[in-house]
Parts: structure tokens; C-alpha cells; sequence
């Protein structure tokens, strides 16, 4: 199931959805069906002369979605963490963007071909330059979409959490990204070890359930190996 829809924008500046009012306080309660769309905001922000009504994020774990760069089709997919604060979960500070109504705290997590040394190993990446554009591009089109190239088309799946708390599951992600990352030599496959796949296995680690995880891997456009799973001895200490 996917929830964003075609858009253009509208004037004025980046809005902040009003999940984020109150962004210190930690997110609590029960999140919904992960098949159903969270409360719907309009973001008012200046290219053309329409505006767009999307999910509003929230603090909490996304799968996500955005167009492969250079390609005409095809998804990449992602983690998206969105966090109350800024401590360091990863070597490298969350991504913090200015809004009207706050600061959005959040890291990006992905699987991409090669690396330094290792051209056909799936490595997981943390704020990835094109995933994070995905996200500011979604959060603020004004400041960091185009009015005349395409933007990547970011779409968000929360998952609900398999463990007590936002918090707690946002931790488990963190670590098994890091499991992965020490231990992690997987060869990709465009079909069956990549993006999508990495990240179905590593919810699949943590505990999601299969129906949830079958929802939150479909998104609009081209999707390959949401439904495959690479070995989970690369994600267990």
C-alpha cells in the first residue's frame, strides 16, 4: 500500500506538520494499523500554485521510499529514525533542519552496492547525501525541492514498533544496523540481497510480523526484493 499521492506546491515557507509541536517530549501510545495513513497536514510551500496534503512524520521508524537517482524507475528504500533530540546514535550527529514549529532530529539508514574496497558487498549506509535530500525535500520542497527538475519522490511506512516503546525499537535498529555493519558481507543482488531486502530482513530480526512488513515494502513506482530475505546470522551478535 502506498499514501503519497502526485503533488505541487504552494507559497509561503516550510510548515512543520503538527506531530512535531512539542518535539522533546517523547512519543507514547499506541501508533495504529501500519495501513493506515497518519493524519494528513498541508505543507505550505512555494513553487507553484497548488499545495499538497501528505503524512505527517512523526517521532517514530519509517520504511521508506524515494526514486533512484539517474533512473526514470525503480525505488530505493531506506530506514528513516526520527528522534526527540540529538545525542549521537552513529558515529556521525542526526541531521537537524530548522522548522516553523521546532527541530526535526532524524538519520537515514540504507543498503547500497559497494563500498571502499568491497565493490559487490551490500553496505549498509548511515545518511546517505540522496536519502536525506529524499526527507528535507518532503519535510521543507521550498528550501530544497526544484520548481524545474524532479524531486525524489519521498515516501514514508511507519512501522509499529515491536518492542515497548518508540524508543526502545529505534534503539534495536541502531543495533542491528551496527551488527551488520561489523559483521556484514553479503554479495548484492540486484534481485534478491539489496535495498529492500536488507531492510525486510533486519525488521524481520527485530520482530516485526510478516503481514506488516508485506504492507510497509510496497510503495508506488518499481520495487524489487522487498519480499526476499538476506541471511539473519549478519544482523545477530
Amino acid at each position: 500500500m502506498a499514501w503519497a499521492s502526485n503533488y505541487r506546491h504552494r507559497g509561503a515557507g516550510c510548515a512543520l506538520p503538527h506531530q512535531f509541536d512539542g518535539l522533546a517530549s517523547e512519543a507514547k501510545g499506541d501508533r495504529g494499523a501500519r495501513s493506515k495513513a497518519p493524519e494528513s497536514d498541508p505543507l505550505q510551500c512555494g513553487l507553484n500554485d497548488s499545495f499538497r496534503f501528505m503524512p505527517a512524520l512523526t517521532e517514530a521508524v519509517y520504511w521508506c521510499a524515494r526514486d533512484l537517482q539517474g533512473l526514470p524507475i525503480g525505488n530505493h528504500h531506506f530506514i528513516l529514525l526520527i528522534y526527540p533530540d540529538d545525542l549521537n546514535r552513529f558515529e556521525i550527529p542526526p541531521i537537524k533542519e530548522d522548522m516553523q514549529n521546532g527541530r526535526v532530529l532524524f538519520y537515514t539508514i540504507g543498503a547500497f552496492k559497494g563500498d571502499d574496497g568491497h565493490p559487490d558487498l551490500l553496505t549498509a549506509k548511515v545518511n546517505n547525501e540522496s536519502d536525506v535530500k529524499s526527507v528535507l525535500e518532503y519535510l521543507c520542497p521550498v528550501k530544497y525541492a526544484s520548481p524545474i527538475k524532479p524531486d525524489l519522490d519521498f515516501e514514508p511506512h511507519m512501522i509499529n514498533p515491536s518492542t515497548d516503546s518508540i524508543s526502545s525499537f529505534r534503539d534495536l535498529v541502531v543495533k542491528l544496523t551496527k551488527i551488520y555493519q561489523s559483521k556484514g558481507q553479503v554479495v548484492y543482488s540486484v534481485r534478491d540481497a539489496n535495498c529492500a531486502s536488507w531492510i525486510n530482513t533486519l525488521f524481520y530480526v527485530a520482530g516485526v510480523g510478516d503481514a506488516e512488513l508485506k504492507a510497509a515494502g510496497d510503495f508506488l513506482g518499481v520495487d524489487g526484493g522487498e519480499d526476499s530475505l538476506i541471511p539473519d546470522e549478519y544482523f545477530k551478535a
